[in-house]
């Protein structure tokens, strides 16, 4: 044994199995890179020192790195894996790691240019993060390291491999080795593990790594081949990390397989690819080179070069790089290079070197070249730039690769030609040992720290995943050094020890040594320390992170326990990846105490309760019941004990044995060992719901019997640990029933404290406490103590801080009290071994030194809380122990609930700004109380009264949520004179990064409470910026629950300690710190007691008691936006994460929602949240005669049951109120209030206890239940059938909108008569995280409209749900396959965020559309963007992104369509041409400015490319028919509601946003939606070829078409979507995040109003109305507005209001030929309709289509001339060239003849070029033939068609944009429909209607059909179409008299006051109307059909393919073109309302 050459030394001792020839490991092979935060060029000069020249330093370019740039490349490259303490730990301490190097080390640092910069411009450029390396690469890193070691006198024995590591108890004391051939035991007082990885094993990489790997060549020693692993393992060490990962790079192929090269090192690395390309044997690339910067793939670009066929590759180059490649790794000597003039030389040299595919690689080339081509080409702009991500790429919109090169692109094709063969080279593995992040002390398999033994270097596992970024293994091996050295208290020998410290080095690498007088430590933030396990030593010692400046007593003499390995398994265990918790030690309650106790040391002393003179057990009885042996997940009538606040253990969860006194212990035998623990179980029941019977139940079963433990988060509760009152199988309820204590539950409702104060309803038996460190008291003058409290039985854990006052505070309160109340039975002492002075220990003649001072004085607190417990736990007096404590009524009833509480207290809160903090109705002196405040998992409550579950109001955290510390100036005096942008008083919190659905939590409860003594004053104010800990991957950076929580049903861990010290030192007090910052940094800058937290509604000032407690406080709102999904970047930049494997369900129609959501309310046990626009109480959910089921019985029932029920409405509110005082309810918006009187609270969801959420566009409301079938009539009078749609729910809003709705079971129409208008809608299901989401959403509204508005009632806050813990619901068998997100529209008015506005639903659609590959299905209720009319822009860009979308595939040439749905017309009372229809024609306006018509239409920017529309993008509606009573024929559009967009059947977007302005922009109207992307990929076609698709999307888009077809889906088989399990777990899962938005980082595309730019209430309502005049003004251009137009001048409001001349009106209606030439007209009258191109392409082919009857066999009575008139096919439709009658006005004009037809619109025979002068495309030549033949066969009186019916297969709908289904189907079944509903019933609105004129003729056929058939016996009509017609007797007490069928009248007005046929078209002529024949028209208004033609209007009803029609895009353009289109009266309406 040999004695340290410096007693002071830290190390004194490295032991390597390397012989001396092979020092140094795998350093001496790495380029000594070290990547490091820097602050950019000057931060770094001082650790490169004097190297550069000044020139030099002016010629290098070098960008910051910062902390969040570090964080998140290894978490980006390890795909969020990496365990985030240890990212912390690495980031956190790197730059002073390397600082420290240079300092004192000598290591030799410089810039890396020849690596990480390239030259640019004469200037150096440096890139990838990482700018240090060492001279001389890692032969100059040794060589310093090995300098220092010799000055330090640290003996390094070679040769000397450690055979096992010596073992005292738990406790490693040394290591076993073999030197010289002797067995040498070394004792040591710590053991440093570096003993690289296992790369060097073949054997062990075969086995972890995979078949392969033993042909990977080794880049360094070939020493680390995993024996350290193995002698770990020997002692209960825990692996984890990535074993099936490594660090592994392109290596020189003709390397030595073994072992590295130590003359050259690091010089076969080949890392050049990126400015070149690197192809496998076969010629094939195999990778994207342009990936990244090179150092963050070249770790893991080996790996695929090993996969390759032969292992191995080439990479080549052209003349235009070479002279970049690195000269050290592709100079002359180093590597073989091969070298041709040409590509094919180049190919023939290679196929000598192994190339197998010569041919192969010059098609590889070419192919690469064009796409580069291609690319440079689009992208003129872009420069190659190497030391930059160029963006210079292969993919281009004419020319894209499968396999990218992303940056770096240059073609291949500058002689000469250089290629190099590569193959793998490993460097180091992944997998390590568990090691605690801020002390790197090795963790054992059970979680706990073992003693002595720590480790670093590539043996810690969880750094790094899959992946690293350049430079960071030697960073992080030092780092992990120093904290090893720095956490040095884990053992119980000090610096000062005469017992020496060791390091085992297995392998190579050396350890770093550190010298404790000489060296400064590293630094290591107070933030991320960790508390070791509850030792002797630690907890007699000094403070943990003081222990270097004190020495202990050297150990006492221990036996060892040589630990061997040979024979250990190196198996890595299941869980190696998740990261251990430490093992909590002892705690004690008030009843845990006997005869004689244990006292720290384990010494035994008497107790001074051994006279059982006070003992509270008598007042219990043990209970004799034990708990039910389970929770059978399937049964449903189970016991329900719960009570959220007096009994949390109802729902305890298991955990781990606690350590006690054996003299308490009740489950250890007389040996000591612990007996086995039953696992007892808690049941639960809810109520009763029988099955059903149908598919799916199963499901539904499962979701019934869980749902309480989804809400509670009841996992198996069992109840271990030691009581001295009761078995640990006794839990607190049984405790309550059987005991003396339920007596005593009454006391805790009724009781109340000295401030008239509720008592805090806690057993304060059950609480059980520790005071577990301290800050020493003689070190500084004030104490601070730690205490750690456990209540139930682990249910609750958490940590508060105190100082000695406080405890002398409490005293004095309590004293005092007592004087006056005698409320406490007997006071203890305070004892004054707790006080800081030895006065008394002197007289005593004790020598107490300070350490054992600190523990005898956190000993007697300890005692003298434990006795106060005792002597107030039954009295109301407890509220201020509670206090002290920060124990209230919401923490522990929220206890269960998964969430955490982080911090509470009391503080004085005061509401800055607009937002305002609390109900409106407070008066301003309760708004001035200090309240109870506690800071949670995502928000800060503030509570009326801590004894009250009552909340004053919620603050939430979100992604605008920062801290701010006011700066107080009178203290800063003349430093106000100084400018340093370093001087803030901003606590910007950082943002979250990379989060997934279900974070794990891994226990950091053990922090330590004291930071680097030398760091505190900057990591406390913040002077050199805030840091935070940041969120990775879900993955919470020193989180700690409230409450126990686990993944497991079956099992549970304690909830973990709760500590609010993270970032700053918790226990330091005001002026506690050490040194000054320097000048104008003073940390008196800054306020001690005040702060502001500030989110997107509101700032707060909190005022708190003093500097200690508000630092706390803002630690622990630190922590938790750390932790929190709402406080970073979402992607689409909404307010919700991503969320995977989500259980989700689509829904179409109200049949299926209605019931699925019925079935979900009954289900319902704690809450139910509703959003709605309307909701109708009498609406039934199921039907028919389901009257149990009617809406307001179902939320009676559970609102008697107990369940709270909150609803969100903008109608109809009373009747709901009156239901039952648990149903609250609040009317957004309120218009006085955000002075919004023209935007509507529009969302649609309903969110079942935080976990079940339906959302959609579906309200709960009449008018909205409807099936698949789409009837039309429910007239069962005269029968026994129950009527489907009773009262108010028969509607039809065409023809009058609801009325008398005090009345709902009264009709509102004559059902004889009237049809209903089907209602079409989508909505969905969804099970989870997204409920929880909503859940929030909902919250946020409910709290923002209790603090706006005045209520007669009083409605409580609500607090938004936690996460749900991380696998939890997978456990619970409620997981999917989906990834979801939830976007919203909100802004001020409707989430009073005066400064933001979210519009993130029509992110996600611009991104859906830009990134689709084949077809986009939209489904909405109207279609209005992109687009300007009548001057005012349409703001929203989703028409942008699909004519960029249609281009970039039309210049691709690539297969891509995109189907529209929306109605026919908007769903508003009155025919279109009422005066009173003015919704109606401005919506059309608008649309049609969108589609067709105007040159920034959607057709007219398509065919100014010279795309035709009709190729790439077509609308469609919806259409019924049915019979009526008396067999009266009868028709309704089917209204489209629904909100659905599905791209390429990946991807869907359901919810409640429509396409227009009020829905997309975010500051109108509010909506909702889900985006789903299932992960379940289905195979499928698309365009022909196999596709991938998802599930939800695809099954949801065929459910769809096949409805619209007429294809019965009640009979087809439909899946269960989310009885679907994931295919992975969600952390495996990769989110689809094209844009990487899941992240840290801007907060792009959300808008943010500058505060010049908000506005109050009134503001709004004024702005709002003052936008509706001017767009008034604007649209009419009337002469008689220009005294308007003055009046808005006169007003003061500028004179940007003009009226629009004939030239904006003019620009409006212009289109483009397909040159792109401008032209007037409108695009649709140039573009053949599909109709004319279906019926011009005879489609659908004869195969296609179904037999009819033949119409030309039929006799036509009425008249036989029509008969010679007749020329019909053999399959009956009408002959183009026929003589039949075509369909004219009485001016013989041709309906359906373009707005600008050629010659005369009596003719029609040519394409529209009268105003345009050009006639040029083919296709429309054909239209003129095509409306010929349609004409006739309208005109005709033979019931036949021009098209034929299509086949339909049910099975044939796979491939949407397929010809054969595409044309032949969907189309042609359109195209079909309409033509039957145009013979049948000349529906409206209809492309042959092209003016006023037209429209009036053509409904005059409406009123023969209300005739009764001239040969009919019946009265009853032929047909009835009330809501076109304004059909007389529809509406039996209304009579229409603002128009007159047939009348003139009827003819809208031009704007002179008189109509004729050229006002409306003027380019129409009337010149050579006398000369043309008078054709044969129909006779109108007299003349009855006969019953024949009626029987045959039905049999062609018959032919009709579902509901499906084409959307007439020239209905009335005539009109349009001309100006005549909207009325005077419409232009007065302020446009903003319908658009």
């Amino acid at each position: 044994m040999r004695a340290a050459a410096q007693h002071s030394l830290l190390w004194s001792m490295v032991a390597t199995a390397c012989p001396k020839d092979w020092v140094g490991g795998n350093g001496y092979f790495t380029a000594g890179a070290h990547r490091t935060v820097h602050g950019g060029l000057h931060d770094l000069l001082s650790v490169v020192k004097d190297r550069l020249s000044a020139d030099a330093v002016e010629r290098i370019d070098m960008t910051p790195y910062t902390r969040e740039d570090f964080v998140a490349d290894i978490m980006r490259l390890g795909n969020g894996k990496s365990d985030p303490a240890l990212v912390d730990a690495l980031v956190d301490n790197s730059r002073d790691a390397v600082e420290w190097l240079a300092k004192h080390v000598g290591i030799p640092f410089t810039f890396s240019f020849n690596r990480q910069a390239y030259e640019v411009n004469g200037r150096q450029k440096f890139w990838g993060g990482m700018v240090l390396s060492v001279e001389d690469g890692g032969k100059g890193l040794i060589a310093a390291h090995q300098r220092k070691l010799h000055q330090a006198g640290v003996d390094v024995w070679f040769d000397t491999p450690a055979l096992s590591l010596v073992t005292e108890g738990d406790r490693v004391c040394g290591v076993l080795v073999r030197k010289d051939g002797q067995e040498v035991e070394l004792e040591a007082g710590a053991v440093v593990l570096a003993a690289g990885g296992f790369e060097a094993s073949a054997d062990l990489r075969a086995k972890h790594l995979g078949a392969g790997w033993e042909r990977a060549r080794v880049r360094g020693t070939p020493y680390n081949t995993g024996d350290g692993f193995a002698i770990a393992k020997a002692v209960g060490a825990k692996l984890t990390g990535d074993w099936e990962g490594c660090h592994s790079t392109a290596w020189d192929a003709n390397a030595a397989a073994d072992a590295g090269e130590r003359g050259l090192t690091n010089q076969f690395t080949k890392s050049g690819y990126p400015l070149g390309i690197m192809v496998n044997a076969n010629g094939e690339r195999f990778v994207d080179e342009g990936e990244d910067y090179r150092n963050y793939t070249y770790a893991k670009f080996g790996r695929a070069i090993l996969l390759q066929p032969k292992g191995f590759a080439f990479q080549i180059w052209d003349s235009q790089v070479i002279a970049h490649l690195r000269k050290e790794e592709y100079g002359d000597g180093i590597v073989e290079k091969v070298f041709a003039d040409s590509m094919g030389a180049l190919a023939d040299k290679l196929a000598g070197k192994g190339l197998a595919d010569k041919e192969k690689l010059l098609e590889t080339l070419k192919d690469f070249n064009e796409a580069v081509r291609r690319h440079r080409e689009e992208h003129r702009e872009l420069l190659w730039d190497p030391a930059t991500k160029d963006g210079l790429s292969t993919q281009s919109i004419n020319a894209r690769l499968a396999l990218p090169k992303s940056n770096w692109a240059l073609t291949l094709d500058k002689a000469p030609f250089m290629a190099v063969k590569v193959a793998c080279g490993i460097t180091f593995t992944f997998g390590g040992l568990a090691i605690d992040p801020q002390s790197a002390a090795v963790v054992a398999e059970g979680g706990h720290v073992i003693e002595g033994l720590f480790c670093t270097g590539e043996m810690v596992g969880g750094l790094f995943v899959n992946n690293y970024p350049g430079g960071s293994g030697l960073t992080a091996g030092i780092v992990h050094k120093a904290v090893a050295a720095h956490h040095e208290p884990y053992t119980s020998t000090q610096a000062d020890s005469n017992q020496p410290d060791k390091a085992s080095d297995t392998g190579g690498e050396d350890i770093v040594q550190q010298n404790a007088q000489e060296q400064e430590p590293l630094r290591s933030p107070a933030t991320h320390f960790q508390s070791p396990p509850d030792t002797p030593s630690m907890r007699t010692g000094p403070p943990r992170s003081l222990s270097f400046a004190y020495s202990l007593p050297a150990s006492p003499p221990r036996s060892r326990g040589n630990s061997n390995h040979e024979n250990a398994d190196l198996s890595v265990p299941d869980d190696a990846s998740e990261f251990p918790f430490s093992t909590p030690a002892e705690f004690r309650s008030a009843l845990e105490y006997g005869s004689e106790q244990l006292d720290r040391k384990g010494k035994r002393r008497e107790s001074r309760h051994g006279d059982e003179s006070w003992n509270p057990r008598k007042w219990f009885q043990e209970s004799p019941k034990e708990e039910k042996a389970g929770f059978d997940l399937g049964t449903d009538n189970e016991d329900h004990q719960h009570d959220a606040i007096s009994t949390p253990e109802t729902h305890s969860p298991k955990f781990p044995n606690f350590r006690h006194p054996k003299s308490m212990s009740v489950d250890e035998g007389p040996s000591g060992a612990a007996a086995p623990r039953s696992a007892i179980r808690r049941a639960f029941s809810v109520s009763h719901i029988s099955h059903e019977g149908k598919p799916g139940n199963a499901r539904w079963s499962r979701l019934r019997s869980l749902l309480p433990n989804i809400i509670n988060h009841d996992r198996d509760p069992t109840t271990p640990g030691h009581s001295s009152v009761a078995s640990n199988k006794v839990n607190i309820t049984d405790e309550l029933i059987t005991g003396g204590l339920s007596t005593l539950m009454l006391r805790l409702w009724f009781e109340r404290d000295e401030k008239n104060h509720r008592r805090i309803p806690v057993l304060f038996h059950r609480l059980r406490i520790r005071v577990s460190d301290s800050l020493h008291p003689m070190h500084r003058s004030k104490s601070i103590f730690r205490i750690e409290c456990e209540y139930a039985n682990g249910a609750a854990r958490w940590v508060v801080y105190r100082q000695l006052r406080d405890f002398l505070s409490l005293h004095t309160h309590y004293t005092v009290s007592n004087v006056y109340n005698r409320n406490v039975d007997k006071m203890p002492e305070f004892p004054r071994t707790s006080l800081p002075y030895f006065k008394f220990l002197k007289r005593e003649g004790r020598d107490v030194g300070q350490a054992d001072f600190a523990r005898l004085q956190r000993e007697s607190l300890e005692n003298y809380l434990i006795n106060l417990i005792r002597a107030v736990m039954f009295h109301p007096s407890t509220n201020r122990l509670a206090g002290f404590l920060e124990i209230s009524a919401l923490s522990i009833s929220l206890a269960q609930s998964g969430g955490s509480q982080y911090k509470a207290g009391y503080l004085h809160i005061e509401a800055k700004g607009p937002g305002g903090f609390g109900r409106k109705s407070v008066g301003w002196r309760a708004k001035k109380e200090a309240r109870w405040c506690a800071v949670r998992e995502s928000y800060i409550v503030v509570m009326e009264e801590p004894g009250e579950l009552h909340v004053w109001d919620v603050f939430l955290l979100d992604s605008d949520f920062r801290i701010e510390r006011p700066k107080r100036y009178y203290r800063q005096g003349l430093n106000l004179l100084h400018v340093d942008g370093t001087h803030t008083g901003s606590l910007q919190p950082g943002k979250a990064m990379d989060r997934l659905q279900e974070p794990e939590h891994p226990d950091t409860d053990r922090r330590s409470v004291i930071g680097s003594i030398r760091s505190r004053v900057s990591r406390i104010f913040h002077i050199h910026g805030h840091r935070r800990p940041a969120t990775f991957n879900g993955t919470q950076v020193g989180h700690e629950s409230f409450n126990s929580s686990s993944t497991s049903v079956a099992s549970q861990t304690p909830a973990a300690m709760l500590d609010p010290s993270t970032n700053v030192n918790p226990i330091i007090a005001e002026g506690d710190h050490d040194g000054q910052a320097d000048g104008h940094n003073r940390a008196d800058d800054v306020s001690k007691h005040t702060f502001y937290v500030i989110n997107a509604q509101m700032r707060l000032k909190f005022f708190a008691r003093n500097e200690r407690q508000m630092l706390q406080w803002i630690t622990a709102l630190e922590k938790v936006a750390a932790t929190s999904h709402y406080t970073g970047r979402n992607r689409f930049d909404s307010f919700a994460p991503i969320r995977l494997n989500v259980a989700a369900q689509w829904l179409v129609d109200g049949r299926d929602y209605f019931w699925n959501l019925s079935r979900a309310i009954l289900l319902a046990c704690e809450s139910i949240y509703i959003h709605d626009w309307w909701l109708s109480p009498e609406l039934q959910m199921r039907r028919p005669n389901k009257d149990r089921y009617r809406l307001d019985r179902l939320l009676e029932r559970k609102a008697k049951e107990g369940v709270k029920i909150y609803i969100i409405l903008y109608y109809a509110k009373q009747r709901l109120m009156s239901l039952h005082p648990n149903v609250v309810v609040q009317r957004s918006p309120s218009h006085f209030q955000t002075g919004t009187f023209y935007w509507a609270h529009h969302e649609k969801m309903c969110v079942i206890d935080q976990a079940i959420a339906f959302m959609g566009g579906l309200d709960l409301c009449f008018g909205r239940w409807d099936t698949p079938q789409h009837v039309l009539v429910d007239d069962t009078e005269g029968t026994e059938q129950p009527e489907i749609w009773p009262g108010k729910d028969y509607s039809n809003p065409r023809l009058s909108d609801f009325y008398d709705l005090n009345k709902p079971e009264e009709d509102m129409y004559d059902r004889t008569k009237v049809p209903r208008m089907p209602w079409h809608d989508v909505a969905m299901q969804v099970v989870g995280q997204p409920a929880r989401d909503l859940a929030r959403h909902f919250v946020q509204r409910w709290n923002y409209l209790l603090r706006i508005k005045n209520h007669s009632r009083v409605m409580p806050f609500l607090l938004p749900p936690p996460e749900f813990r991380p696998g939890e619901l997978h456990q619970m068998g409620l997981t999917g396959t989906c990834e979801l997100q939830i976007c919203r529209s909100a802004g001020p008015w409707s989430m009073g965020t005066p400064g933001r506005i979210e519009h993130s639903i029509q992110n996600a659609y611009l991104k859906a559309i830009q990134m689709s590959e084949h077809f986009v299905y939209i489904e909405n209720q109207f279609f209005i963007t992109s687009t300007i009319v009548n001057d005012v822009k349409i703001e929203n860009n989703i028409g942008d992104a699909l004519v960029h979308r249609i281009v970039r595939a039309h210049r691709d040439g690539a297969r891509w369509k995109c189907c529209i749905v929306i109605p026919l017309l908007p769903g508003f009372t009155f025919p279109v041409d009422h005066s009173d229809a003015s919704a109606i024609r401005i919506i059309l306006e608008c649309q049609n400015r969108t589609i067709s018509r105007g040159s920034n239409s959607i057709f007219a920017r398509l065919r100014k490319e010279g795309i035709d529309p009709d190729e790439y993008i077509s609308v469609f509606s919806l259409r019924n028919w049915a019979k009526m009573r008396g067999d009266v024929l009868t028709t309704e559009q089917v209204y489209i509601h629904g909100k659905v967009c599905i791209v390429d059947d990946r991807l869907a977007i359901i919810g409640s946003a429509n396409i227009n302005e009020r829905s997309q922009r975010g500051d109108r109207d509010s909506e909702l939606a889900a985006v789903i992307r299932d992960t379940d990929m289905i195979d499928c076609t698309m365009a022909g070829k196999p596709f991938k698709v998802g599930r939800f999307a695809h099954t949801l888009r065929v459910r769809l078409m096949r409805e619209h077809l007429g294809v019965n889906v009640d009979v087809m088989d439909e899946e269960d979507l989310m009885a679907r399990e994931p295919a992975q777990p969600d952390f495996t899962e990769k989110a689809w995040d094209p844009d990487a938005e899941q992240a840290y980082g801007k907060e792009e595309g959300v808008t943010h109003i500058k505060k010049s730019k908000q506005r109050t209430p009134v503001g709004a309502l004024f702005q709002d109305t003052l936008d509706g005049v001017s767009q008034a003004v604007h649209a009419t251009g009337e002469t008689a507005y220009e005294s308007t137009v003055k009046g808005v001048h006169g007003m003061g409001l500028g004179d940007n209001y003009t009226t629009p001349g004939d030239d904006v009106l003019a620009a409006e209606r212009k289109t483009y030929t397909s040159e792109g030439k401008e032209v007037p007209g409108f695009t649709n009258a140039m573009v053949p309709t599909l109709e004319e191109m279906t019926v011009a392409e005879h489609r659908p082919p004869p195969e296609q289509t179904i037999e009819t009857h033949n119409l030309q066999d039929q006799v036509i009575k009425e008249d036989p001339e029509c008969e010679s008139l007749l020329d019909l096919d053999q399959h009956g439709a009408v002959k183009e060239n026929g003589d039949a009658l075509q369909l004219r006005t009485d001016d013989g004009a041709l309906c359906g003849a373009s707005a600008d037809a050629t010659k005369l619109p009596q003719t029609d025979d040519e394409p529209p070029h009268a105003r345009s002068g050009v006639n040029e495309a083919e296709e429309e030549r054909v239209a003129p033939e095509a409306r010929t033949s349609i004409r006739k066969s309208l005109s005709s009186k033979a019931w036949t068609l021009p098209t034929l019916r299509p086949k339909v297969d049910p099975d044939g709908f796979d491939d949407p944009i397929s010809d054969v289904f595409w044309k032949n189907v969907w189309v042609a079944s359109a195209v079909h429909n309409t033509e039957i509903y145009r013979k049948v019933f000349h529906a409206i609105p209809d492309d042959l209607i092209t003016t006023w004129k037209q429209y009036k003729d053509f409904i005059l056929h409406h009123e023969r059909l209300n005739k009764r058939p001239s040969d009919s016996l019946t009265p009853e009509a032929v047909a009835r179409v009330p809501s076109e017609a304004g059909d007389e007797g529809a509406l039996p007490d209304e009579k229409d008299e603002s128009r007159e069928i047939g009348s003139d009248e009827d003819i809208r007005p031009s704007k002179d006051g008189i109509e004729d046929a050229t006002t409306s078209t003027p380019n129409f002529s009337t010149a050579n109307l006398e000369k043309e024949p008078k054709p044969r028209k129909y006779a109108k208004g007299t003349e009855p059909f006969e019953k024949w033609e009626r029987d045959e209007m039905e049999k062609l009803l018959g032919q009709i393919n579902g509901h499906l029609v084409i959307f007439p895009t020239r209905f009335l353009e005539g009109e349009d073109i001309a100006n005549n289109f909207l009325f005077n009266a419409d232009r007065l309406l302020p446009l903003p309302i319908y658009n």
